[in-house]
């Protein structure tokens, strides 16, 4: 569908989950990519969820851990640590950045600032079970911006040559499980990367092999990577709309 980001925008004036299901029946947010028309931020739509936007990082938090954070936990995190710079979120420090608020099934738009050089680290992990990565080319196309972590390749390479900025969409399901804990059906995730599809409603048999938190029911936090290079991937514009 020739839809441009904006033109839909004016289409909306409902929240939530009706956008959501709206978009998808046009095949806006699940399954075709949006239409980029500006190398500028995008406006997140009505209703959604804005986790960064440029300046207020109230929603995210500092946290070191590997699995979901207990309530004890998140009783005693401190504030989103990562360096602001030009309107993004740089990462600095130690600890990951992670959203205070949990999701189970969502579209999610994040902007990575990718810099140029080798071994470039970082990633996009969906309560500490999935992850998109976040890397430079030189690190092969299992590792490189956009794929899989560990698991799948891109169907097509539509990163931007660095340093730049890329825009990914990801349209995430989280597994079923019946009433005794067993797993039903698979996670499933589509993902967009300047707004070419790369994943197409790719089952997820199981977690990534580097992360920690088990596959269960429970939602957990969007977790914005932090991992030591010699230049730092930064982060902006992060929304999200439930469904």
């Amino acid at each position: 569908m020739n839809l441009t980001y904006r033109e839909y925008l004016k289409l909306l004036s409902v929240p939530g989950f009706v956008i959501y299901t709206i978009l998808s029946c046009l095949g806006v947010l699940a399954g075709e990519c949006l239409a980029q028309t500006s190398s500028s931020p995008k406006e997140p739509p009505p209703g959604a969820i804005v986790l960064f936007d440029g300046k207020d990082t109230s929603k995210l938090m500092q946290y070191s851990g590997m699995r979901i954070p207990t309530p004890g936990q998140l009783a005693n995190t401190k504030p989103c640590h990562y360096k602001l710079v030009d309107g993004a979120l740089e990462v600095f420090g130690s600890g990951h950045v992670i959203s205070r608020q949990s999701f189970q099934d969502f579209h999610l738009h994040v902007e990575v600032y990718l810099p140029d050089g080798p071994s470039i680290n970082s990633g996009i992990w969906i309560a500490f079970r999935y992850g998109v990565e976040i890397g430079s080319r030189d690190r092969g196309p299992l590792y490189q911006l956009g794929s899989l972590y560990g698991m799948k390749v891109p169907d097509k390479d539509a990163m931007r040559t660095p340093p730049s900025w890329n825009e990914l969409d990801i349209d995430f399901t989280a597994p079923r499980f019946d009433k005794d804990g067993k797993k039903t059906v698979n996670a499933k995730i589509t993902v967009c990367l300047n707004g070419e599809k790369i994943h197409d409603g790719v089952d997820l048999p199981g977690t990534t092999k580097t992360l920690q938190e088990p596959e269960a029911p429970t939602p957990g936090p969007i977790v914005l990577e932090n991992h030591k290079t010699a230049k730092p991937v930064r982060f902006r514009n992060v929304w999200i709309v439930l469904r």
